[in-house]
């Protein structure tokens, strides 16, 4: 408040309340203090002072009212904010804690899965050395000579020798992988013997099928190689057609007769004959080339020739092919 004095005679102590009354009705302290100066008979009193108090007082008043309300909001938001955060990491622990599980199941399952095939791959391989040592085991029976009596007829000779050639019966007689028995001398006699005829037979049946190879081989042989390209006389008519048409229904006659497994001579102009009626030999050629669209023309007796053509390539099946007829029509046959 301020070191000067200022009369204020003319103001009596009702207009003084009245005063701080319309200022500041919230500032108790102030109102009642300015009550009590008025209510004690003085009259020197500096007005502006008092305002200039009651207003910074008001003031002061609304900004902390104004500051707790802000600080306020501000703590609600944290609050909400750090809730959120809460929240979020609980569902991201639980999350977490859920694929932990996952994959520990999933480490279960295969490490189960693993063990499992790892216990029979060795099961399987303790089964193939058991086999093998059984194997080994008969094999060792034989010494480095050996003295065989075939059919009466001895002979010493080395294991190296008797197995050779593993996939032979002499091979496998003398693997290990069969029973053998030594007489009195040492001498494998009985076994041999009786192992002799089975020989016999498969050496009987080698020779029956290479006779058969070499006759498939001379077949083979024999086989015409035709060019892409061919001519034909058919009972003087000539074509020119290629070797793909000609092929094109392997199982009939023409198919093969163009196989190659059939002897086919050229003539001095480079055409191969073909003794049958050529009048008709055009629409075998383009049912060979587009059987899909082929469509015959001929009617009566030319239809009826045609067919017999086509009976003889074996062409009729397919050319003709037979289609049931529906009760309601009637068909004359002559």
């Amino acid at each position: 408040m301020s070191a000067e004095s200022h009369d204020l005679t003319g103001i009596s102590s009702e207009q003084g309340s009245t005063i701080v009354s319309a200022t500041s009705t919230q500032d108790t302290p102030v109102k009642n203090s300015a009550d009590s100066c008025f209510a004690h008979g003085e009259k020197r009193v500096d007005a502006a002072d008092i305002m200039i108090t009651i207003a910074q007082l008001s003031m002061n008043q609304n900004d902390v009212a104004k500051e707790t309300t802000d600080l306020m909001n501000k703590l609600i938001l944290r609050e909400k904010v750090f809730s959120t955060a809460v929240n979020d990491f609980q569902a991201h622990c639980t999350q977490v804690l859920e694929n932990v599980e996952d994959d520990a199941r999933q480490i279960r399952a295969s490490a189960t899965a693993e063990a499992a095939l790892l216990v029979a791959e060795a099961k399987k391989e303790i089964e193939t050395w058991e086999a093998e040592k059984v194997k080994l085991a008969l094999m060792n029976r034989f010494d480095g000579k050996v003295k065989l009596d075939v059919g009466g007829h001895r002979f010493t000779t080395s294991l190296t020798t008797l197995r050779r050639f593993p996939d032979t019966m002499i091979g496998a007689m003398f693997s290990g992988r069969h029973a053998f028995q030594l007489d009195d001398e040492g001498i494998t006699s009985a076994t041999i013997a009786a192992a002799s005829s089975e020989a016999s037979d498969l050496l009987s049946n080698a020779k029956m099928e290479t006779e058969v190879w070499e006759l498939e081989k001379e077949r083979l042989s024999h086989i015409k190689s035709f060019e892409s390209k061919i001519k034909l006389d058919v009972g003087g008519v000539k074509f020119t057609t290629s070797l793909t048409t000609l092929r094109r229904f392997p199982d009939t006659m023409i198919g093969a007769m163009f196989s190659g497994r059939h002897a086919f001579q050229l003539d001095d102009e480079g055409y191969y004959f073909i003794d049958r009626d050529g009048t008709h030999f055009r629409y075998i050629l383009n049912f060979l080339r587009s059987p899909e669209t082929f469509l015959c023309e001929l009617t009566g007796p030319a239809l009826n020739e045609f067919k017999n053509e086509c009976d003889y390539y074996a062409l009729n099946e397919l050319m003709f092919p037979f289609k049931p007829v529906s009760a309601t029509i009637q068909v004359d046959f002559p």
